[in-house]
């Protein structure tokens, strides 16, 4: 005979891992969409000077999305959102795509020197869309996860 907690505890850990999954997901699609639309604004602003193929555009936008998956998850953007505030999530977020800046930074300066500025302005716009797509995302998530709670929906209780 099985207890009733123990299921719900059960589904409980079941709907966190298809959340953070799906937070996952969402997040290194919007930032391959931030790498992409960034790079086709760039590109039509500054044609003559910024040509990508489009196969290299969709390889720079899979690795800076998965680089910048791993550094949300190492900084703790996917720590539980009911433990933290929304000045925890904002700042990680920033100071992962900074650091996912730096790097892109660092490799344009070496790989693509002569044209550094178009590939900078572009680095730029990426990181804007990238942290405003993010940011709503994570704060809508947090406010659907706050209202399902004030539904007494998605509660966790503790005995103490």
């Amino acid at each position: 005979m099985r207890r009733k907690g123990s299921r719900r505890t059960a589904n409980m850990k079941e709907n966190h891992i298809i959340l953070q999954t799906l937070d996952r997901i969402f997040d290194f699609f919007l930032n391959f969409f931030a790498v992409y639309v960034a790079c086709y604004g760039v590109m039509y602003q500054y044609r003559p000077y910024f040509r990508i193929p489009d196969s290299q555009i969709m390889m720079t936008g899979l690795v800076i999305s998965l680089i910048t998956l791993f550094l949300y998850s190492h900084y703790g953007v996917y720590r539980p959102m009911r433990t933290q505030g929304k000045a925890y999530f904002l700042s990680r977020i920033f100071f992962s795509n900074m650091v996912m800046a730096t790097i892109c930074t660092v490799f344009i300066l070496i790989m693509y020197k002569p044209v550094f500025s178009y590939y900078l302005t572009w680095l730029t716009v990426a990181e804007c869309i990238s942290l405003i797509l993010i940011m709503a995302k994570k704060f809508s998530l947090m406010s659907i996860l706050h209202n399902l709670r004030s539904k007494r929906r998605n509660i966790k209780y503790i005995l103490v």
